[in-house]
């Protein structure tokens, strides 16, 4: 009976550890995933590429589509940068995620990349949401 018992509490962890390893995995692509999706984001306004762009977007963001142009070009002219020079991205220095967030009815992740535009250096912030209403960037912010 103790040999059966200890049996049933070994594939139980043993099965917990699998499910923690897969969720531990699954949170690490999702990272990976929204972090590549920012800068494709960026990849397109550099390339003048604003119908892609404007796929990005969240239907709840922020940025509407159609103001995603000016939001940019106020950003260039705030801070002399060009983005159709090219973008450089150094490290990211803040990150969060949330798995359930109430205020956005999903999964959000905020995080904060140095960059590089014209020579200048910056920081580009952005919000990515997860929720029944799409996948999609829902902030994007520039600072010194």
């Amino acid at each position: 009976m103790k040999r059966k018992s200890t049996i049933i509490v070994l594939i139980i962890t043993i099965s917990l550890s699998i499910c923690l390893t897969l969720l531990c995995l699954n949170f690490i692509s999702k990272i990976k995933d929204s972090r590549d999706f920012a800068k494709e984001f960026c990849y397109s306004i550099v390339e003048d590429d604003y119908d892609s762009a404007k796929k990005m977007l969240h239907s709840d963001g922020k940025i509407k589509k159609d103001d995603l142009e000016n939001y940019i070009l106020k950003i260039e002219k705030k801070y002399h940068m060009d983005f159709s020079n090219g973008i450089v991205f150094k490290k990211i220095t803040d990150y969060s995620h949330t798995a359930y967030d109430r205020e956005y009815n999903g999964s959000i992740h905020i995080f904060t990349y140095q960059i590089v535009v014209n020579d200048l250096a910056a920081e580009a912030s952005f919000t990515i949401v997860d929720n029944k209403n799409g996948y999609g960037i829902y902030n994007f912010t520039l600072n010194y």
